[in-house]
Formats: C-alpha cells, sequence, structure tokens
C-alpha cells in the first residue's frame, strides 16, 4: 500500500498545517509545515486487517521530529493507538513495525512536529510476518546483549512472552533504537581524523597559555601483554604531548608484563615504573603509581583500556579554560579486543544524585594533584570501588560544583570488554558494588547528611534513603470537570494503594454540569474526612486552578495530581516526602506510565522538540536505554505538573504557577525553572510510579483559539527563558534535539576539538 504524497491527494480528506507547494525547492512537488502538528488524513479503502505491518516513510524537509502515525479503528485516533517513526535510517527513511489490533479504515501521518519545507513525503504500509520483525531486530539483540549480556539474560523470558503476546512494540523499544545512528557511522562523521584535525590540534595546543604536565597513574597485573601494549600506545600516541605515564605493577606472575613494561621504559623517558615485590590489590598499587607521579593534574587509566588520541588535548584545554576546576570528568565508550567502539555513555553535567546512583563520573576521571595527597590517595578496603570512593572524597572538597567540576562531553576514555571486567556487565564483581555503597554511607557520615545507600534496581546501581516526615500533612490538588470515571479511578487508587496515612485531597471543580459528578462529590463527602471540594466556574486556565486549590489546601507539603493518573507505588507519598524534607530541593516528580504500561514521563529535557518535552516518550518502564538511568535518582531540569510535588514556602515564595501568561501549557516548566533559578533542584523519582491515562489525540487543540493560545505561550516561554531552552544541563550535546531516545544527533552541538 504506497501512498506517494507529494504527487497526489486522492486518497485523503484532511490536512491541518500543511500545505501543498506545487513548485518546491526541488522544481518538484512538495508540502510546508505551517504549525507544530502537521498531519494528513489518510482514507485507506481497503482496511488494514488485524496483523503485523511496516510502515516504512521517506521524509526529507528542513527539521523532521518525532513523526508518527495514528490507527483510526472508528473512534478517532489517540496516543495510545499511535506508532512511532522516530527510527531514522539514514536519507530521510524512517521504519517501523506495528501491530493493528482490529480492521482499521483511516490513519493519521503526522510527518513531523516542526513546522519547516518537506521536500519529498512518502509512506508505504506492507503486512510482514513475525519472524520478519525478529530479523530486524537482531542488529539491537546483540548490540544490548553485548553492552549488558547479563541484564539481558534476565530479561530474555519477559523479551520472549512479549514477543509470542503480539507485544513486540515493547521488545523493540527494550532492545535498542531500531535504525538509530549507528555509533560507528556517527564517529566515522564526528571523530578525530588526524587528516581532518590533526594541524588544528597542534595549533591549538601551542595557544595554550599553559601547558601542565598531566601524570597518567595505572597499576598493573598479570596483564595480558596485547591489552597493555594497546593501552601504552593510546598514551605515546596523544597529541598533547606533556605527560608522564606511572606504571606500578602489582607483583605480575606473568613475565611478559614486566617486559613489555621495561621495553617501553627504555624507549620513553615519559614512563615511569615502580615493581612491586609483594601483591598488595589495585588501591595500594594505585597509591605506589601515584607515587610516581609529578604532575600538577593526574588522571586514572586501567592496564587493559585505551585513551582516546585527543584526551590528554581535553584535559589541558578544559584546565586553561576552567582555572578554578577540582575534578573533571568525559564521556566514555567500551571497546572490544578488535577495537570496535560501541556502547557509548554521553553524560550530563554533573548530577550529584545520580552520582549517589552510580559513578556517573568513572572514566575518563581528571584530579588535581595536591587534591589526591589532600585526602591520602586510594583506601585499601575498597577494592573494586575505590575509585568510587576516591571522588566521594575529592568531593567534599569542591564548594561550588558548577564551577569546580567540569564535563568534557566527549567520548576520550575505551573501556575495555574482556571477561571479569566490570565493563563486561553490572553482575561482574559484585563486591565492588557493595563496596560502593559502603563508600557512600562513610561519605554521608563524613559529611553529616542524614541519608543511607542501599541496593537499587539492580545490584550495581544504588538507591539513597533520606528522613521521612510523616507529621507534615500531605496536600493533593486535583482539578476536574466532570469525566468522574477518571476521576473515581485517580482518587479510589490513592485511597486504596497509598500506605501513607497524614494525606488530604483537595478538588477543584472547574464548572462541572454532569449529575453523576454531583453525586460522586457528595459520596466522597460523606465517606472521607480528608477530602475538600472547591468550584471555579471560570474558563479552564489551569494554573488559576491548581493557586486556587493550593490556596484552599491545609497541608505544607503540596502535590499537583492530574485527575486521569492512578497510583501505582503504594509508597509514593512517602517518596515525596523523602525529597521534599532535603532544603535543596524544590520540586519533585516521578514516573508516569501510559495505559499499557509504556514511559509517559521520566523528566523533561529544555530544548528536546524544539522547547521542552519528555525523555524515555514510549519506552518499556524497565527500558535500559541510556544506562538505565530511567530507573534512577537525579535531579532534571523539569517534571511534569500532572504529578508535581513542592513545599507551601517554596511556591509561595516563587509565586505559584503563573496564571497570567502560562495558562494551559507550559506552567509546570516555568515553574521548575523558577525552582532551579532560586537556587534549588528538582528532582525525579522513578519510585514514584503512576499511570497517566493520557488519551487524548495530539489534536484535540486544534480550535484556531487553542492554537493562537498555545502559540502565544510558546513565545512567551522562548522570550522569558531563552537562554535556558538549549542549555539543559544534564542533557549531552551530542544527543538530537529532535528524539526523546537518545538519539545521537546528525549535528551536535559541539565537536570534537571544542
Amino acid at each position: 500500500m504506497l501512498f506517494p504524497l507529494g504527487k497526489s491527494f486522492d486518497f485523503f480528506d484532511k490536512n491541518h498545517e500543511l500545505e501543498f507547494v506545487s513548485i518546491g525547492r526541488n522544481g518538484k512537488n512538495g508540502f510546508e509545515a505551517i504549525g507544530q502538528d502537521p498531519q494528513i488524513i489518510v482514507n485507506l479503502g481497503t482496511p488494514l486487517q488485524k496483523s503485523w505491518y511496516l510502515a516504512d516513510a521517506i521524509i526529507i524537509g528542513d527539521r523532521i521530529t518525532n513523526p508518527r502515525i495514528y490507527l483510526d479503528y472508528g473512534q478517532g485516533v489517540h496516543e495510545v493507538n499511535s506508532v512511532s517513526l522516530g527510527f531514522d535510517l539514514g536519507n530521510g527513511r524512517y521504519r517501523a513495525f506495528f501491530y493493528a489490533t482490529e480492521d482499521c479504515l483511516r490513519l493519521r501521518f503526522d510527518p513531523s512536529e516542526e513546522a519547516g519545507v518537506i521536500d519529498r513525503l512518502e509512506l508505504n504500509i506492507r503486512r510482514v510476518r513475525r519472524h520478519e520483525i525478529l530479523y530486524h531486530l537482531l542488529p539491537g539483540i546483540a548490540q544490548v546483549a553485548a553492552r549488558d549480556p547479563y541484564g539481558f539474560l534476565r530479561r530474555l523470558p519477559a523479551y520472549s512472552r512479549r514477543y509470542f503476546s503480539r507485544d513486540l512494540r515493547h521488545v523493540a523499544g527494550a532492545l535498542g533504537r531500531q535504525g538509530s545512528v549507528g555509533y560507528e557511522r556517527w564517529l566515522d562523521r564526528f571523530d578525530y581524523k588526524p587528516e581532518r584535525h590533526r594541524d588544528a590540534v597542534l595549533e591549538a595546543i601551542e595557544a595554550f597559555p599553559a601547558k601542565p604536565l598531566i601524570s597518567i597513574v595505572t597499576p598493573t597485573y598479570n596483564t595480558e601483554a596485547a591489552l597493555l601494549e594497546k593501552l601504552i600506545a593510546s598514551v605515546r600516541s596523544q597529541l598533547y604531548a606533556n605527560w608522564e605515564l606511572c606504571f606500578a605493577d602489582d607483583a605480575s606472575t606473568l613475565p611478559s608484563v614486566r617486559e613489555v613494561l621495561q621495553r617501553h621504559v627504555a624507549a620513553d623517558s615519559r614512563i615511569k615504573v615502580v615493581l612491586r615485590e609483594r601483591n598488595g590489590h589495585i588501591s595500594a598499587a594505585s597509591n605506589s603509581a601515584l607515587a610516581l607521579a609529578t604532575g600538577e593534574i593526574v588522571t586514572l587509566a586501567d592496564h587493559d583500556d585505551e585513551l582516546h588520541p585527543l584526551a590528554l588535548y581535553h584535559i589541558a584545554k578544559a584546565a586553561n579554560e576552567n582555572p578554578d576546576w577540582r575534578v573533571m570528568y568525559s564521556d566514555e565508550d567500551k571497546i572490544d579486543r578488535a577495537g570496535r567502539r560501541f556502547a557509548p555513555y554521553f553524560k550530563g553535567d554533573f548530577n550529584r544524585d545520580l552520582f549517589y546512583c552510580h559513578n556517573m563520573m568513572t572514566h575518563l576521571i581528571v584530579y588535581r594533584s595536591d587534591d589526591l595527597r589532600q585526602v591520602g590517595g586510594f583506601r585499601e578496603g575498597f577494592e573494586g570501588s575505590q575509585d568510587y570512593d576516591l571522588a566521594l572524597r575529592i568531593l567534599e572538597l569542591v564548594e561550588d560544583e558548577s564551577r569546580e567540576i567540569v564535563h568534557i562531553p566527549h567520548a576520550l576514555y575505551h573501556w575495555r570488554v574482556i571477561e571479569g571486567s566490570i565493563a563486561m556487565g553490572g553482575e561482574q564483581k559484585s563486591y565492588a558494588h557493595e563496596r560502593a555503597r559502603k563508600a557512600i554511607n562513610e561519605h554521608f557520615a563524613r559529611t553529616g547528611t542524614k541519608a543511607r545507600s542501599i541496593e537499587g534496581v539492580s545490584g550495581f546501581m544504588h538507591r539513597v534513603v533520606y528522613p521521612v516526615d510523616e507529621t507534615v500533612l500531605f496536600s493533593i490538588v486535583i482539578c476536574t470537570r466532570d469525566r468522574t470515571d477518571l476521576l473515581r479511578t485517580c482518587i479510589d487508587s490513592i485511597f486504596e494503594r497509598s500506605t501513607d496515612e497524614n494525606y488530604e485531597i483537595v478538588i477543584v471543580d472547574n464548572g462541572s454540569v454532569e449529575r453523576e459528578t454531583f453525586d460522586y462529590f457528595d459520596q466522597l463527602l460523606a465517606r472521607r474526612r480528608n477530602v475538600t471540594i472547591v468550584r471555579d466556574d471560570g474558563e479552564f486556565n489551569y494554573s488559576r486552578l491548581n493557586n486556587f486549590g493550593v490556596e484552599s489546601a491545609k497541608g505544607d507539603y503540596i502535590c499537583l495530581l492530574n485527575n486521569d493518573t492512578e497510583v501505582i507505588a503504594s509508597d509514593w507519598i512517602q517518596k515525596m516526602r523523602m525529597h521534599l524534607g532535603r532544603s535543596e530541593v524544590g520540586a519533585v516528580g516521578g514516573k508516569l506510565l501510559y495505559s499499557d504500561g509504556t514511559i509517559q514521563h521520566a523528566g523533561v529535557v529544555m530544548g528536546l522538540g524544539g522547547l521542552a518535552a519528555h525523555v524515555y516518550a514510549r519506552e518499556p518502564a524497565d527500558t535500559t536505554n541510556n544506562v538505565g538511568k530511567a530507573q534512577l535518582t537525579q535531579q532534571v531540569m523539569a517534571v511534569t505538573g500532572a504529578c508535581l510535588a513542592t513545599r507551601r514556602e517554596t511556591w509561595a515564595v516563587l509565586g505559584g504557577l503563573d496564571a497570567e501568561v502560562f495558562k494551559v501549557a507550559y506552567n509546570d516548566v516555568d515553574y521548575c525553572l523558577k525552582v532551579w533559578k532560586a537556587g534549588m533542584i528538582v528532582i525525579y523519582e522513578p519510585e514514584v510510579a503512576l499511570y497517566h491515562h493520557e488519551s487524548l489525540s495530539r489534536g484535540s487543540d486544534e480550535a484556531p483559539e487553542k492554537i493562537e493560545r498555545f502559540r502565544r505561550e510558546q513565545s512567551s516561554m522562548k522570550e522569558k527563558w531563552g537562554d535556558w531552552i538549549y542549555e539543559d544541563r544534564f542533557f549531552n550535546p551530542n544527543f538530537d534535539y529532535g528524539r526523546t531516545d537518545f538519539a545521537l544527533s546528525n549535528s551536535p552541538r559541539t565537536n570534537i576539538l571544542k
């Protein structure tokens, strides 16, 4: 079934915010998207019957973001029946598999979420068999299995159940980004190439005001000779030449280790070696290597890993540009025996809450040598997590994180994947993770932080538990208008599943008219003493209604909650309280799931989709994408107002939601940015879990006055927060701002020389 959309309009009866251009930029027919929601209604003629299908689209234009099709089974189009085409295969081609659950007579095709010219637009849909889908998923399966084999094996039964239950969309999402820009291909386009970059790098180094000596500290023990040679070669090939490589061999029993080291010491005076007579394990050996270091800057390298050719260049560059730095860290990836790089970890700026969940700085990490000696170097008894423990102790010297902790957004460290290494999978060296939690708890004790590190969602991730003050009244504000079915589900789930008992519910009724609604209100008031109902008959203004609800509430902890949500986690209120009890926290949000169990909200990224959008959208709740960060507590720039908690004092200082400028859209984002501007932080807590039964079509606000209001609020956001829109500190500049799945960008906001 082929729809060459640039040639004929015969098959559709409506297009929205999409104008036909008879002579486009290439002298051919095309389209111009004139708004944020261009769409075409496609009449199929012959319906799609219940089966699996492949949607194959070609969309070539200015800014193509999140293309999607909607299946209309006769009741209109809804998000729950949508299929994302956001998997870029290159050359403007997008592809996705989907399952039609019943006969489908019409499709809605949304080629983008951005205004701009579309030169070519085609959509091909054909029926496929299950084995063909599996064949197309094999590359993603291989990538996930290589990246986290133990995690993959744990999830394999769930993948299999979904496969045979026709729930392949979840399998596809879990097994990686179908057709996303391949990392190797991306590196070929954007990584360092000697013939293109070498001269420019050498010129930049020559212009550095200071050229500090960088000491690389590396302990060795029975290292495979070939891998040790690769590490040394990667250091000796650095374009920045003012370095020293400090080895401490921890009494290796393999003669080849000392042979390799001594040969390179003779060949290059910048290489130093101390040969320990007795094996003392990695902390003691690292201290022996550190004792050799004379540089003012120290970085760490494992004996079988590799450094990027520009690793030391970027360290020296960052040191010159950030004179107050105390810690530097870079992005990283993994490398196999054949030298193939894969599984990149592109990081954000320092995120203390995330750091307590896993060592986000790990590689490549850089310290001042004076600081290392001040804290006493590596501590014995923390082997396997000695680097985590060291980072925690150095962190205690930091006074201003934004100024003293520097993130270098390039994969400068290649972590070798071999049997027995933590790079191989999170279950390797389980003792290391236990010692990591010990290090975190000792850090809390030293700093007087009332908190405790415990095992997280898996053995190699951690959770931090803070004290919970259950004496503070927790006020839940819910705005509604009729739709008793939604409200009843929401209210019942709070009463039936919440284990916290010190809460109240304030319902703000915005002009309900149905008898069923008033009967339900009467039942609630008769049965529940902790329910208050207030009425506002004015026009719908989400901000004003919530402000009114907060004014009517009695609690000092406030939670804005949509009426189409449903509680999943019984301790969701306690988890909110846990963070609201922290003075530095201004707002808290949780993980919200669609009815089908996929993610609706796991944090908001500024600039995504042009302004702000949710990441991990439509991915499985337990997604491991982006190193599984959807499962980890962390700071984010904003959270959705569908479930947003804050303290009353914070609400008062910030003036609540802006009911004048952001009546419907972006009020939650605006509030969160005000939190940041006031010097507080916003927390995403994945264990605050609820369903968000968001079922309205993306085109539900098609009335001209609503479109105009939305555009005004967009303009107001850009005018008020323009400097913040594309400066999300937690979103790596190598990611695509048009994608919610952390795909690599075809136009990164940085380059390998910067």
